[in-house]
């Protein structure tokens, strides 16, 4: 067969190899993170997150269009297969193309030889990427990123045949019919329609236009290649800003002008510009043929095929105008699609210049010992006006309100009297102060910032920890808002190389090409997520031992993959291999390669603590090393068919410059020179492969046989990426998030109501509704969403089966910024008349409040007149004409004057402004300085015990405009009438609804109550407030977190949230005594949930998996120890019982009495009960979670206990479960279980606590690693404990005596043994490692490591408490090394 056979035949050969790979490792289900969402928004040509994927939606509607709806999910996850078998079709092509292209440079015709190094080279490279990391990934599950791949690797092929075809034209073989150019058009049709699947696709743009410079420019100069770069990135530029928004905003902005100015129908603007585009187009097409101008004739062509391949975008508009249930923000129009297009609601990063996290906003000014930022806005930016289509009310020609219902803008224009109209125009809706001088500006600011978040404590610390910054080093810095000087430059770029560049993509790129360490997300520590070589001696001086003491958590991951270099070594060879048979086409790979990778990383402009890795990100780079990959084989054959002396060489320099840089890399390591030796290694390796295939020659006879050795020894890339890869990239039976969002559906109540907050528990739950109808009745509502208006207004409509949330505000009430709702404030009545809220409406909130609560507040008034007798003598007035107004003052404040309790509650307040309002004027002077704090914390007492308000009531206010505050500051303001609120209990609605059951109703309040201790909640909170109002417990209330908002945490801190498993349930029964629903627990958890086949050898359950493992294992936890508790109480009983119940009787608190008196009655069968329970529980879940395939470590976090060392208390850190149920297993009398799965845990935890004590201390021993540390030896000190325990355990079995033996050992020799290396360590750094204020970076890891464990030593009983430590120490220098006082406040 020909060559040209060959090649496609191969081709297609390695395409099926991808597709069976790909099909036999796809998830058969919804994956998690935004998969659910994608298959959602294809399956139903619904409207997902900005800025959109409108190819990906139709082409996945194809494809699950004769699917079942349990197959959709499947169907889908193939259509990335296929994309990403054909991304490896086409980089195959690619090679082969590059690759003859090298060969031919120095020849006129390929040898047969040749030829088989060619398609070994294409077939090798393509295999590498089949079975790389991060795009394997992408390849098994429904997202965007495979189809982008596509597009990348179909653009980047096209050029390379429109350079192919062109070079034959040049030589003049080509025929006269045929015309390369139309390969140009096909590339920009190809990356219009990328922009319909991602932006990544048009990151080739570059390398296009350096294809074309170098094939018309044979000769290259460093002007033009400048010039070409220069325009390169402009187009660039201009395709992602000029072409994506900026066509959009244009004909959003005709669409403006056209209705609201020119009076036309809706629509004129956008057809008009569209009618502009086309007869454009036309003249230029004919004027460029009528004048021969080919170069006019492309770029309008090329122009053309791009909008048209752009045009899928008119599939949002369209699907948008449905109304379908998804339908996110929804951009029903041109003006609204540019929004939606600009991602404006997820903010953006500042790029060349731009703030520091502390830097000082123009304008702003310390306030009482605070920073304030807007003290003077005036000269910050603005927000782009934000249009949107309604029925407007006017007055006197301004704009009042907005309303998508004419009706419901009619009625509300009759309210405003006469002189109004209703208009349907494009209504500004965030105009004025909503928009005007909102976004910051500073006048501290940087070039290239790259640490600028300064929203997020944790995010701040990210960035000193990574930049080494030191608020006490180079003192005459600039000063910040935080009253500590600025970054400097150096510490910027700092964190830019070690984190932006290092940690988040070299770290990824090492992943595909030299071997992962484990799959666990790692935040610069050396025990997850970081790459590793697979040689002992390389890995243990960079992450401690990675060998036989490596923690089980990395030695049993999946993901724990070793390359040993190979598909790096390959890489690298083809790479200056490359460079040196065709350095121009090097240089356009090397281009894209950066452009897809380290220009990401400077466009992102990540902050520490992502939520997930971002790997995925980066696989278009990954994508073009792979090709070098390729091109090492066609490297190895030309070593074996024409290497000499010269190459050897040349080689030699490279080998010798890479040592240059690998020593100087190594100048700050904390031990010996990982980079050399990882260097050497690869030379020895390398060099080796090519010394083989040098010295082959001499008995290989034949190019053929050549070029087969060198596919041999190149296959062994591909192999080892295959088998070590497949078990963590196998996802074929896992069902994870299909039954995760299943457990979330069914946990809650017929026609319930569930509050979501992340990606993960909603997005499959969106995909379990509308695609595969599970409990549709149930709605979902994430509240990160309900921050919008657009989502909170779809939340009033009916859905499936789900009924309206019952939301009362009005649509034009929930707008963002003109509705007045983003935040609704609480304040305290003393600060009302300071704000600007009329006494007539702080007298109306008092009176609210009373409702209800007169008894509470006439003892409180009675309590405040006594506290205010005394503290009024404090004040004095030398002012003649104000001892009458004082002494009115201080009657006011001490006596009630009126025989109505809401006018002395409000006499009192206003009493109270007029004091302070003398003591500001001077009337009023004090003697007692204490007595003005004194003052206001009485006050505040006195208002908090009855600050509490009906919910309707004050939901009422809240939904009343009359009830607006407009204040000098801060403008136009809702405001709740009280922090705590009164909810009523209708029993039989809740019985009704499932909330609780017949049984319930005697032990049901009749109402509950909660407040706030905040200055304002966002609108997301206020909606669950008016829906906790409106529903009247019609419907169940349930949160996936109490954590996820103000509301929920309100709610869970008054003990109003009980947990029943995977949700927590608004719950109005009366026991306080814990907030588990147990029985509804247990009968979930053990019946109702699904748990797929985790608990099958081979089944993938990944650390994105595992961290809702871990919940699940927490819940058998937590329900285990609350049965625990049970058993202690009604031992406890049997001896205190009946002095308690005397007690209880004696304070009127029967009912507590009776409760107690029931645990007595059925004491011994609580016991027996539970005992059952707890084995049957703790059975259950180590059935469907066994110990050795789920993970149950490696995120360690702060414990429950505090331990204590010379009066410094010390948190304890915890990870995992299973300790506990080692301990709940012996309590529950199953010695044997207990022991068994004892032994089990002390193989894990001795393999962490192994790890530190036979690794290196100056790499193990770092505060970032050391919580490991410190979690597995309290885990192991609690199942020693429970094993030696005199009640339930047992003190001679297996598991007491090695706990015990091992506890012995390591407190007795192996730590002071490491103790001492890191002395000995810190002594010859020059330290001291007696204990000061500031002490060196190893004296303080001693500290650190030598006071917490003895800590937890003391506090388990194996020391005595005999140290006085001195003031805690402090690092001089080092990123990432934490101090006690450090870890005390992370504690706080």
């Amino acid at each position: 067969m020909t060559f040209k056979k060959w090649n496609t035949y191969l081709g297609w050969s390695v395409f099926l190899i991808a597709t069976i790979v790909y099909f036999l490792t796809a998830e058969p289900t919804v994956s998690l993170w935004d998969c659910g969402e994608y298959i959602t928004a294809a399956y139903k040509l619904e409207v997902g997150h900005p800025p959109g994927a409108p190819l990906f939606m139709v082409v996945g509607r194809m494809f699950s269009f004769f699917a079942a709806e349990e197959n959709v999910a499947m169907w889908i996850n193939r259509l990335s297969g296929l994309c990403s078998s054909a991304t490896i079709l086409f980089m195959f092509w690619s090679i082969t193309m590059l690759g003859k292209k090298i060969l031919l440079n120095r020849k006129s015709e390929l040898t047969s030889g040749d030829q088989i190094a060619i398609l070994a080279s294409s077939f090798i490279g393509a295999l590498a990427y089949t079975f790389s990391e991060s795009f394997w990934f992408s390849a098994v599950e429904g997202e965007v990123y495979a189809m982008a791949s596509l597009f990348t690797a179909v653009v980047f092929w096209a050029i390379l045949k429109w350079d192919e075809e062109m070079g034959i034209v040049q030589n003049g073989k080509l025929a006269d019919n045929v015309y390369p150019d139309r390969w140009l058009l096909l590339i920009m049709f190809l990356l219009g329609l990328a922009i319909g699947v991602h932006l990544l696709g048009i990151l080739v743009i570059p390398a296009i236009g350096f294809t074309i410079y170098f094939r018309y420019k044979k000769e290259a100069n460093l002007k033009g290649i400048l010039i070409t770069g220069i325009v390169s990135i402009i187009v660039l530029g201009f395709i992602q800003e000029g072409v994506i928004p900026g066509t959009v905003s244009i004909a959003s902005k005709f669409e403006v002008m056209f209705v609201n100015s020119l009076g036309l129908p809706f629509f004129a603007g956008t057809l008009f510009f569209f009618a502009v585009i086309v007869g454009g187009a036309i003249y230029l097409i004919r004027r460029a043929r009528r004048t021969g101008n080919t170069l006019m004739y492309n770029i309008t062509m090329g122009m053309i095929f791009l909008l048209i391949g752009y045009g899928s975008f008119a599939v949002i508009v369209i699907r948008s105008n449905a109304n379908t249930p998804l339908d996110e923000n929804d951009p029903e129009n041109l003006v609204t699609l540019h929004a939606y297009l600009k991602r404006e609601q997820y903010g953006s990063s500042p790029l060349a210049t731009g703030q520091y996290w502390n830097s000082k906003e123009t304008g702003g000014a310390m306030d009482n010992g605070r920073w304030n930022a807007g003290a003077n806005n005036s000269e910050w930016d603005s927000y782009s006006p934000f249009y949107i289509r309604r029925f407007v009310v006017q007055k006197n020609d301004a704009d009042i309100k907005g309303f998508k219902s004419e009706k419901a803008a009619n009625e509300y224009a009759k309210t405003l009297g006469s002189g109004t109209e209703v208009i349907e125009k494009y209504w500004e809706s965030n105009s004025g102060t909503a928009r005007m001088n909102r976004i910051p500006t500073y006048e501290q600011t940087t070039f290239f910032p790259r640490m600028y978040n300064d929203q997020d404590a944790t995010k701040i610390q990210g960035y000193k920890d990574w930049s080494g910054y030191d608020s006490r080093e180079d003192a005459d810095t600039e000063i910040g808002k935080d009253g500590k000087r600025l970054p400097t430059f150096g510490e910027n770029l700092t964190y830019f190389f070690s984190y932006q560049v290092n940690w988040m993509y070299f770290r990824y790129f090492l992943w595909n090409f030299s071997g992962r360490q484990n799959d666990i997300q790692g935040h610069g520590d050396q025990m997850r997520g970081n790459w590793i070589s697979g040689f002992s001696y390389i890995d243990a001086t960079r992450l401690g031992n990675q060998d036989e003491a490596a923690p089980y958590y990395t030695s049993q991951n999946p993901s724990n993959n070793k390359f040993f270099f190979l598909p790096l070594i390959l890489g690298i060879i083809g790479l200056v291999f490359h460079y040196y048979r065709a350095p121009k086409d090097a240089f356009i790979v090397t281009l894209v390669f950066l452009f897809t990778g380290l220009a990401i990383v400077i466009y992102l402009n990540q902050k520490p603590f992502e939520p997930r890795e971002r790997d995925y990100a980066y696989a278009g780079s990954f994508y073009f090393f792979a090709i070098w990959i390729g091109l090492g084989v066609l490297a190895l054959y030309e070593a074996f068919q024409n290497f000499g002396k010269e190459e050897w060489k040349k080689i030699a320099i490279v080998g010798a410059a890479g040592l240059l840089v690998a020593i100087f890399l190594d100048m700050y390591a904390d031990t010996s020179y990982p980079n050399v030796m990882s260097w050497l290694t690869m030379l020895v390796i390398g060099g080796g492969a090519l010394g083989l295939m040098y010295g082959l020659r001499k008995v290989i006879g034949t190019d053929k046989q050549g070029a087969i050795v060198a596919g041999v020894i190149g296959l062994f890339v591909p192999l080892v990426m295959g088998i070590q890869g497949w078990d963590d990239h196998d996802r074929s039976e896992r069902t994870f998030a299909h039954d995760l969002s299943t457990n979330y559906l069914e946990s809650c109540g017929p026609n319930g109501i569930l509050f979501t907050n992340g990606d993960n528990d909603t997005f499959p739950l969106w995909y379990m509704q509308e695609v595969e109808g599970v409990r549709t009745d149930v709605r979902v509502a994430n509240l990160s969403l309900m921050q919008t208006d657009w989502y909170t207004d779809q939340m009033k409509m009916k859905a499936y089966e789900s009924e309206p949330l019952p939301i009362k505000f009005r649509e034009d009430q929930i707008l963002n910024s003109a509705g007045n709702t983003d935040q609704v404030y609480f304040f305290d009545l003393l600060n009302m008349t300071s704000i600007g809220v009329p006494n007539s409406l702080r007298d109306k909130m008092i009176r609210m409040r009373l409702k209800g609560n007169e008894a509470i507040a006439t003892q409180a008034l009675d309590a405040l007149n006594v506290q205010m007798m005394g503290n009024m003598a404090a004040y004095t007035t030398t002012d003649a004409n104000s001892v009458n107004r004082l002494e009115l003052i201080k009657q006011a404040m001490s006596t009630n004057m009126s025989s109505d309790l809401a006018k002395n509650v409000i006499s009192k307040f206003t009493a109270a402004n007029e004091l302070f309002n003398g003591i500001r004027s001077g009337s009023f002077k004090f003697t007692d300085q204490s007595q003005i704090q004194k003052f206001q914390e009485d006050i505040s007492a006195f208002e908090t015990k009855w600050d509490f308000c009906n919910i309707d009531d004050a939901m009422a206010f809240v939904r009343d405009d009359a009830n607006l505050v407009n204040t000098e500051r801060n403008g136009v303001m809702r405001v709740f009438p009280s922090k705590g609120f009164v909810l009523p209990v209708d029993v039989d609605n809740a019985i009704k609804s499932g909330v609780i059951t017949d049984a319930d109703r005697e032990n049901c309040a009749k109402e509950v109550r909660f407040s706030f201790n905040k200055q304002a909640i966002h609108r997301e909170q206020v909606m669950i407030l008016d829906i906790l109002s409106n529903n009247d417990w019609k419907r169940g209330v349930y949160f996936s977190s109490p954590y996820g908002g103000d509301a929920s945490k309100a709610l869970f801190d008054a003990r109003l949230l009980k947990q029943n498993g995977m949700t927590y349930e608004l719950n109005p029964t009366d026991d306080k005594t814990t907030y588990l629903n147990t029985e509804v627990m247990i009968s979930n958890l053990m019946n109702k949930y699904k748990f797929g086949l985790m608990n099958k050898e081979g089944v993938l359950t990944d650390y994105y998996a595992r961290r809702h493992t871990k919940q699940y294992r927490q819940y058998f936890e937590i329900l285990t120890d609350q049965l625990v508790r049970e058993m202690d109480d009604a031992k406890r009983m049997k001896t205190d019982g009946p002095a308690y119940i005397t007690q209880m009787r004696a304070r009127g608190q029967e009912g507590e009495a009776l409760r107690v008196e029931k645990i007595m009655k059925d004491g011994d069968k609580t016991i027996a009960d539970n005992k059952k329970k707890i084995v049957d529980l703790l059975d259950f879940s180590l059935k469907i979670m066994p110990t050795n395939l789920i993970i149950d470590h490696g995120e360690p976090s702060q414990g429950r206990e505090n331990y204590e060392l010379g009066g410094v208390k010390i948190p304890s850190q915890s990870d995992g479960s299973l300790h506990a149920y080692v301990t709940n297993y012996f309590a529950a009398g199953a010695k044997e279980k207990g022991n068994k799965l004892g032994l089990d845990l002390a193989n894990q935890l001795e393999s962490i606590i192994n790890y530190f004590m036979l690794s290196d201390p100056r790499i193990v021993m770092k505060a970032r690693n050391t919580s490991d540390l410190f979690a597995a030896m309290d885990s192991y000190f609690k199942i020693s404990i429970a094993a030696n325990d005199a009640e339930y355990g047992d003190k001679d079995g297996a598991l007491a005596k090695r706990t015990n033996a091992n506890i012995k050992e390591w407190f007795g020799s192996t730590l002071p043994s490491q103790y001492e290396k890191l002395k000995n360590v810190a002594v010859d750094n020059g330290e001291s490692t007696r204990r000061s204020n500031v002490s060196g970076r190893y004296s303080t890891m001693l500290h650190n490591v030598e006071d917490h464990m003895k800590a937890m030593a003391v506090f388990y009983g194996l020391m005595k408490d005999d140290t006085k430590l001195a003031p805690p120490t402090q690092p001089n220098s080092g990123a990432g090394n934490i101090d006690l006082n450090q870890l005390m406040q992370q504690g706080q």
